[in-house]
């Protein structure tokens, strides 16, 4: 066997060296996916789905207008535009109910969990204010109909807000009219046919893409001066143009951007700009993360494509037009009024009514004749017509029809919010894949962040619940360093719907984690339970961080409205592990503070109750004095109200009863034995 290599070895065009030949390399890929992309039929099957679900076909039909045929003009051609309400409807499902992306921190101290929050906040910024939620309905949108869209995450230097004036190299003086910007991360959304690939790899397994970008050349003149002659003489069709790609004006060309991933071969990546057969801009890869991300519905197994339930009604939605053409040329060619009968003396036909045909027949034929029903359409004909509509709301999942015949018949608002969970479940592959999507390019934006967000930036910032509440926090890339992940997850399908939401909101209710009409009305509308939980978990937030200054031996002070019962919980576990204990400045630093609490929490209990029943707390139980009598009931005597007056009690075992505090069980000093002394008390 002869296991030498050849004498010219074959050279993977990514690591090609020379401009001229890596150009020609890579649009050499370009064509290859274009040849299979048009040999497997994507291309007319792709043409024709964008024609119908725009109102237009081949078949000369369109649901813009009615388009006459035949000899004569006879036929009445007319397109009833289905796939377009039902991809619709299908985008609502998937897209509607978007559930607020969740930062999550690299460790547990409070700078990572602080920091994932900003990181929480910032990706619902970008979201919701900069745009970009629009741009993945989009993405969804392109795929859905036909089969897959792609993403691609950049940072576009020239965008965000003024820094300082650009300064020339050679001078050192600011250049008038140039300023240097902030820059901003940048997403743009492609369809399948303009993102070239290896069509001999199945998807999971692609480490490039080729994004073809039309661009006004001009525009790109400016971005590449160096090249400008070059892309002003730059042909637009310089690779095969498809017919879904109608550019014929002149100020246009293609941006081709070669993107590969970091493997053994090409271990930096490559990131690569072509204009016409000229290399603009050559790097490797700039970001942290792969930048190019990619939705379907669904993957065509061991292949390089995605596949969309919408194919399987193109030829019903070829049908259905058929027969609908025939139901209408029927109605529009014979519909005028027609009468036979002997010939007429005297009497002009069109006296007679405007449009009305006459026949004249021999006198001794008319009584023979059948009459012609040239406008009737077979009964058939229409149980046809509802048979197909049905497979086609079948076959993408819809229940609009369902939800309209139980409307009529009067069901209840959980059975419609069943059948309307029913449809989630049915695109939650669809769904999944969304929201993937979703918390793949928020967290590498997060990445873009940290690496060029050099700049201090502010960011206005709706909170998780969409409330009308805005918080600005000011970055930079460093304060992102501790965030791991966006994540967005899915929710009960039933929570996506009107009725859903409503009947959460009411056991919310029942259950009375809901106590103001705005928490109600935020659960209606998102289904979202921020607007319950945030404050305590801003609460819970602020212990750790205390905890974590106790352990530095830092001072922490403590507040009459916080919860005293949580705050002395929390802290005692800075001291729960041996080596705490052998620390006789940590355990008395911890125990004082402790004991800080524990006093406010008694003079508020004596001389505040109010503040304690604001904050929903407990009244600390009273202790007696030396030399005073106890109480009935031992030497402690009953637990003692606000002020003074006996609590309110009740029968054993009743719910008040159970309600009465506890006295507290005062800390020790590990490291002294002794215990810690409630203020008035005597001592042990």
């Amino acid at each position: 066997m002869n296991n030498t290599l050849p004498s010219q070895a074959p050279e993977y065009f990514a690591l090609i060296k020379d401009p001229k030949k890596y150009v020609s390399a890579a649009l050499e890929k370009v064509s290859e996916w274009r040849e299979y992309y048009t040999s497997r039929g994507l291309e007319d099957l792709h043409s024709r789905k964008l024609g119908n679900y725009y109102g237009t076909s081949e078949d000369s039909y369109s649901s813009q207008r009615v388009i006459s045929s035949g000899s004569e003009g006879e036929l009445s051609n007319i397109k009833v535009n289905d796939l377009h309400s039902l991809v619709q409807n299908q985008l609502v499902v998937v897209t509607s109910a978007r559930p607020a992306g969740i930062a999550r921190a690299i460790n547990s101290d409070v700078r990572s969990l602080r920091n994932a929050r900003i990181g929480t906040g910032i990706s619902e910024f970008y979201m919701s204010q900069a745009g970009l939620e629009q741009k993945f309905v989009n993405s969804c949108e392109i795929a859905l109909v036909i089969d897959e869209a792609f993403t691609d995450l950049s940072w576009d230097k020239d965008a965000g807000d003024p820094v300082r004036p650009d300064i020339d190299e050679q001078t050192g003086e600011p250049i008038e009219g140039q300023t240097i910007m902030s820059g901003d991360v940048k997403l743009r959304v492609h369809p399948p046919y303009n993102v070239a690939r290896d069509p001999s790899v199945a998807t999971e397994n692609q480490k490039w893409h080729i994004l073809s970008i039309l661009y006004n050349r001009f525009d790109l003149a400016a971005m590449y001066p160096k090249f400008k002659e070059q892309i002003l003489a730059a042909e637009q069709d310089n690779v095969p143009q498809l017919k879904l790609q109608v550019r014929k004006g002149t100020d246009n060309v293609y941006l081709h951007l070669v993107v590969h991933d970091r493997t053994p071969a090409v271990p930096k990546g490559r990131y690569s700009f072509i204009v016409g057969e000229t290399l603009v801009g050559d790097m490797e890869l700039p970001f942290p993360d792969y930048p190019v991300d990619r939705l379907t519905p669904g993957d065509v197994i061991d292949g390089p494509t995605g596949y969309c339930p919408s194919n399987d009604v193109m030829a019903i939605e070829q049908v259905t037009d058929a027969l609908h053409s025939i139901i209408t040329t029927n109605n529009v060619t014979f519909g005028g009024q027609s009468i036979a009968g002997p010939p007429l003396t005297g009497v002009v036909v069109s006296e007679i009514a405007k449009g009305l045909r006459y026949f004249e027949m021999a006198p001794d034929l008319v009584d023979k004749l059948i009459p012609l029903q040239l406008t009737k359409s077979a009964p058939e004909t229409f149980k046809y017509v509802d048979m197909l509509s049905s497979k086609k709301q079948e076959a993408l999942g819809s229940v609009s029809g369902t939800l309209q015949a139980q409307a009529t018949q009067g069901a209840s608002g959980s059975a419609m919010a069943l059948i309307q969970a029913q449809a989630v479940q049915f695109n939650s592959g669809t769904q999944r894949s969304y929201f993937r999507l979703l918390s793949r390019v928020m967290t590498k934006l997060i990445g873009v962040l940290r690496v060029y967000a050099d700049t201090p930036r502010v960011a206005r910032i709706v909170g998780k619940s969409k409330s009308q509440g805005l918080k600005e926090f000011k970055y930079t890339g460093q304060d992102l360093d501790s965030v791991s992940s966006i994540v967005y997850e899915m929710v009960n399908p039933v929570s996506q719907t009107i009725g859903g939401r409503m009947q959460l909101a009411q056991d919310l209710i029942s259950n009375g984690m809901i106590t103001s009409p705005r928490q109600y009305l935020t659960v209606v509308e998102t289904g979202n339970l921020d607007a319950l939980t945030g404050p305590d978990e801003d609460i819970n937030l602020l212990i750790l961080e205390e905890n974590e200054l106790l352990s530095e031996g830092k001072p922490v002070q403590a507040v009459v409205t916080e919860n005293h019962a949580d705050h002395i919980k929390s802290h005692m576990s800075v001291i729960a592990s041996p080596q705490a204990k052998e620390d006789p400045n940590l355990v008395g630093s911890v125990l004082a503070h402790i004991q800080e609490h524990l006093d406010q929490w008694q003079d508020a209990s004596i001389n505040n109750p109010a503040i304690l029943l604001a904050t929903g707390q407990q009244p600390l139980p009273q202790m007696p004095m030396p030399g005073m009598t106890p109480p009935p009931g031992g030497p402690g005597g009953p637990p003692q109200g606000p002020g003074g007056a006996p609590p309110p009690s009740g029968p054993p075992g009743s719910p008040l009863e159970a309600e009465q505090p506890k006295d507290p069980r005062m800390p020790t000093n590990p490291a002294t034995g002794e215990q810690a002394q409630v203020p008035g008390a005597p001592a042990a």
